[in-house]
């Protein structure tokens, strides 16, 4: 049977009309969440501070280090760079654990993807959070990102894979495409009621792929049971080589994460 529809639908407001409200100084120290960081302390060139986050890679010539060359806020961001070599990733996760309430988690990061021709078709992850479920010894893997140049969730663990978008002639269709050479403001949102995965883009949900125990575009008979989360990877993850790119470069900045929403604006 179809799994129950959610009991706790995530907000879908707007988190600001007015996009350009989103760029300018650093707000993290007022931002009343849990953790926030602007990447404005430490050298250019050095990692994310270790007293917040530790930095895994993979792949041959994968970094993550303060960059100088943009910012959404203030003067620096985190550069991620990673190769064009099969799987590789380039992510930050928190040191000290993560922001839960009720099993609920929220995060926030502005992103500026660059790309001088196509968009990549491999499948690609940008917000990946993981957790073993009852009586499992593996984690399950809740991932939004994409593939086929469009934004994509995904669900990956113990036997349930599945893809919240419709696949037709090896493109995903009908899908928000990944912005490129601008920033965007990203939001996402998994919690354990209702098996919830929500992602936001620019204040605004991206309802294809919202996901409340099922995918509805995809597999409306396979569950997607969230497992509750004990890790969280930010950055960039890729699973194929892709002919077309030599590498990957995007830049993070002001990312946060906390138990309720946080919008673009705060």
């Amino acid at each position: 049977p179809a799994p129950a529809p959610a009991t706790a639908a995530a907000p879908t407001a707007p988190s600001s009309d007015d996009a350009n409200a989103y760029f300018g100084e650093p707000r993290c120290a007022a931002a009343g969440t849990t953790l926030c960081d602007s990447f404005e302390e430490g050298a250019v060139g050095s990692a994310p501070a270790a007293a917040q986050w530790k930095t895994v890679l993979s792949g041959a010539g994968s970094t993550v280090l303060l960059d100088d060359a943009r910012a959404a806020r203030g003067r620096q961001s985190v550069h991620v760079h990673v190769g064009n070599q099969g799987y590789a990733q380039g992510v930050v996760t928190p040191v000290s654990g993560l922001p839960l309430s009720g099993g609920v988690l929220w995060g926030r990061a502005f992103v500026y993807f660059a790309s001088a021709g196509a968009l990549p078709q491999m499948h690609w992850t940008l917000f990946e959070g993981s957790g073993n479920l009852p009586g499992a010894t593996t984690p399950t893997l809740v991932r939004y990102g994409g593939q086929f140049t469009h934004l994509m969730a995904n669900y990956f663990g113990n036997d349930q894979y599945a893809h919240a978008a419709e696949p037709r002639n090896g493109g995903w269709v009908d899908e928000t495409k990944m912005p490129s050479n601008r920033w965007a403001c990203f939001e996402w949102m998994f919690a354990l009621e209702g098996n919830q995965m929500h992602l936001y883009l620019d204040g605004n949900e991206v309802q294809k792929i919202a996901i409340a125990g099922i995918s509805p575009q995809c597999c409306p008979n396979e569950p997607w049971t969230q497992p509750p989360l004990s890790d969280m990877r930010i950055g960039w993850q890729i699973y194929q080589a892709d002919s077309g790119q030599p590498g990957y470069d995007m830049w993070m900045d002001e990312v946060a994460l906390d138990a309720k929403r946080i919008g673009c604006s705060r």
